[in-house]
């Protein structure tokens, strides 16, 4: 007979993020690889001052990396894919969806929302389009997404994860139209993106979140004054992280460069590739 190590108690009162991460990983045996970018943020920060100033919209560096991450998905719409089955689909839209903490009680939980065409979107509509969703979520009118917070946390983990996994499967692989029971069609978009810098971390890597089919995810870190070199001369400049974690299904090392060196250009020169045309320098 086999004694149970006794080192360890359950974890009670979980939050509803908690259960459903762990309906949703397994044991590792996934295809996420990982890498970095380090932006200079000193242009974007001058852009965000001179967004707010003349249009009194606040705009923060998220918004910016937002748009940022769709100018890089519409000139490289080979990143911007689904995987149904054994096959890649091109998405029609670039979407991006948004983590939002969200607090309460003393207790912490993760919603988000989904930003939609934000190719097409200036960074002050992109501001206020997450400003307007993300009140919504922080103020519970959505009725949706109370439903599912209370559902989520009265189900065991076993049968959240077998919830999602269908849902999933009935949404992206047989490719129904459940909008409506609520549930909107490719709820999460084509990339991921959350701000771990709200947090004080300096770089953060998140993991691909399966049932949700979004092939990267973006981990924005903390912006900081850091000494560099430029043109031989040293300076302090800040800067931040973009972690990031993507499919390798879908993007190998030659697309993630190409995509990688088209976002850190944008983001460090913004005032060419990302600021609306109505704001003066």
């Amino acid at each position: 007979m086999f004694r149970r190590n006794v080192d360890c108690r359950p974890f009670k009162n979980l939050s509803s993020f908690r259960k459903i991460s762990l309906a949703t990983w397994r044991t590792p045996e996934d295809s996420s690889v990982y890498g970095s970018l380090e932006i200079r943020a000193r242009k974007a920060l001058e852009l965000i001052e001179a967004i707010r100033e003349q249009t009194g919209v606040k705009v923060t560096i998220t918004h910016l990396i937002v748009k940022g991450v769709a100018h890089t998905l519409a000139k490289h719409p080979e990143l911007n894919v689904l995987i149904r089955g054994r096959k890649l689909y091109l998405r029609n839209t670039v979407d991006i969806f948004l983590q939002v903490f969200l607090e309460e009680g003393g207790k912490a939980d993760l919603s988000g929302a989904k930003i939609e065409n934000a190719d097409k979107k200036s960074v002050v509509e992109i501001a206020q389009d997450l400003e307007k969703k993300a009140g919504s979520l922080r103020r519970g009118e959505k009725k949706e997404v109370k439903k599912t917070q209370s559902l989520f946390s009265r189900l065991p983990v076993r049968v959240i994860g077998w919830l999602i996994q269908f849902t999933g499967f009935l949404i992206y692989d047989l490719n129904w139209d459940l909008s409506r029971f609520g549930i909107q069609k490719d709820p999460f978009g084509g990339v991921m993106i959350t701000n771990v810098g709200m947090f004080g971390l300096q770089l953060g890597h998140a993991p691909l979140v399966p049932y949700s089919r979004v092939p990267m995810i973006f981990a924005i870190s903390a912006i900081e004054d850091k000494v560099v070199v430029e043109n031989g001369e040293i300076r302090v400049e800040p800067v931040f992280h973009i972690g990031g974690t993507a499919d390798h299904r879908i993007i190998d090392g030659y697309l993630a460069g190409i995509a990688a060196k088209t976002l850190k250009t944008a983001l460090e020169d913004p005032w060419t590739h990302l600021a609306p045309p109505e704001i003066k320098k």
